[in-house]
């Protein structure tokens, strides 16, 4: 285990690190926890944003924006921000640690096991997203007014599912407030994944709630058909197939899926913004009317330990970077929250417990003695008689006990 300078290694000892899980564009993850007095402690995640990404003062000031907003949304579709501080030249941002799968690791294991994820699995993780996205959007500033929220980098690896069974929105580290400028980048940057990112942002428009309606279109088409939608070599060749529009059937590409599905994720991924459905929540709607009904968070649960590696033994992931699936470098092995996560009691709390501890025992002991130097000069005063009384009154009972056991033996 290891601490960062000037975050687990602080006076307040609040996080540790425990390891990297991931490396990103953007960030590196790890697990840690956080720590606290009377040894509480529980897991964490920890993204760690780079350093030369931070060199511009404003851009540092942006990422705390973005994280102090970020934290504004609770809701149980989406992974919570839990705190925000400064290490060294890093912006470290602590997040809820969620076990489970990403979708990303859930497409792969459904290719690994050659059984693509049930329609309505896919449609529970679905309306679970929608839901965590949708209170993102509707977030609104202590004035009453929207915030302007949208996310940005919906993606199979920004979606969670839990081994509880629900799918959580992960990752609002590239999402724009309505003070923030959604269009291209200075540099020429598009901000999110290529294969997710809706086509008017492609041409220059700013992002909006409906761009975020279409990457998760994406993350769902891509979830039932077990595959990417969007998957070329080059960059270029990527943004030309999402700028044609071109989407297979899921109908023609399995049999369970219902072709009604197809009409509504042709809404979804509409090339034009006015065509998509004008908020998450309308999309999850349409799909509530579906003839296939969205599966129970117990049967998702189910679906989900039964695709982790069975050496991994139900591992964990969490926000960040590009996937926070857990993974194992070359020379690690995999292992599960409970090895890597050992209690370890502050020493402050150690030493008082101690000493509470030591003095108990000390006044039992005294207890004790007393009681015992009381019963032997009551024994001592006794006559013969009476002391006698209890072994002849012990003997009916001796006497019984063959009886007794005789009772209970086979």
């Amino acid at each position: 285990m290891k601490a960062l300078a000037g975050f687990a290694g602080s006076s307040e000892q609040r996080y540790e690190i425990v390891r990297k899980i991931a490396a990103g564009g953007m960030a590196t993850v790890y697990l840690g926890r956080g720590v606290g007095a009377l040894g509480f402690e529980r897991p964490v995640a920890i993204k760690a944003c780079h350093p030369h990404l931070l060199d511009a003062g404003d851009r540092t000031q942006s990422v705390l924006d973005e994280a102090r907003v970020a934290a504004l949304i609770r809701h149980p579709n989406v992974v919570a921000t839990l705190d925000v501080t400064l290490s060294g030249d890093s912006v470290m941002i602590v997040m809820e640690y969620v076990e489970g799968l990403t979708v990303a690791a859930l497409v792969k294991a459904a290719a690994r096991d050659e059984r693509p994820v049930p329609a309505s699995i896919a449609l529970r993780i679905a309306e679970d997203a929608l839901a965590g996205l949708h209170a993102a959007h509707e977030l609104r500033g202590e004035d009453g007014r929207l915030l302007g929220v949208v996310h940005r980098d919906v993606s199979p690896q920004n979606v969670i599912v839990g081994v509880d069974g629900f799918a959580k929105l992960a990752d609002f580290g590239v999402f724009k407030g309505d003070t923030r400028s959604a269009r291209v980048t200075a540099t020429g940057e598009v901000k999110g994944k290529l294969g997710y990112v809706a086509p008017e942002v492609y041409q220059g428009s700013p992002a909006t709630r409906r761009s975020d309606v279409y990457a998760l279109g994406v993350v769902l088409w891509e979830l039932c058909a077990g595959r990417r939608l969007f998957d070329e070599a080059a960059d270029a060749a990527t943004m030309h197939r999402v700028l044609a529009g071109s989407v297979p059937a899921l109908s023609s590409l399995r049999a369970d899926v219902p072709f009604e599905l197809d009409g509504v994720l042709a809404r979804a991924l509409a090339l034009d913004p006015a065509d998509r459905f004008a908020t998450a929540e309308d999309f999850s709607r349409a799909l509530e009317t579906l003839p296939v009904t969205a599966a129970s968070t117990r049967l998702v649960a189910q679906h989900v330990r039964a695709a982790m590696p069975a050496d991994a033994n139900a591992n964990a992931s969490a926000s960040g970077g590009s996937s926070l699936a857990p993974t194992a470098g070359p020379d690690e092995e995999l292992r599960t929250p409970h090895e890597l996560i050992t209690p370890v009691r502050p020493a402050k709390a150690r030493s008082r417990l101690g000493s509470v501890a030591l003095a108990t025992a000390c006044l039992a002991l005294a207890a004790l003695a007393g009681s015992l130097a009381t019963l032997r000069s009551t024994s001592t005063a006794r006559s013969p008689a009476l002391a006698a009384a209890p072994a002849s009154a012990a003997a009916p009972a001796s006497a019984a006990a063959p009886a007794s056991a005789s009772v209970t033996a086979p």
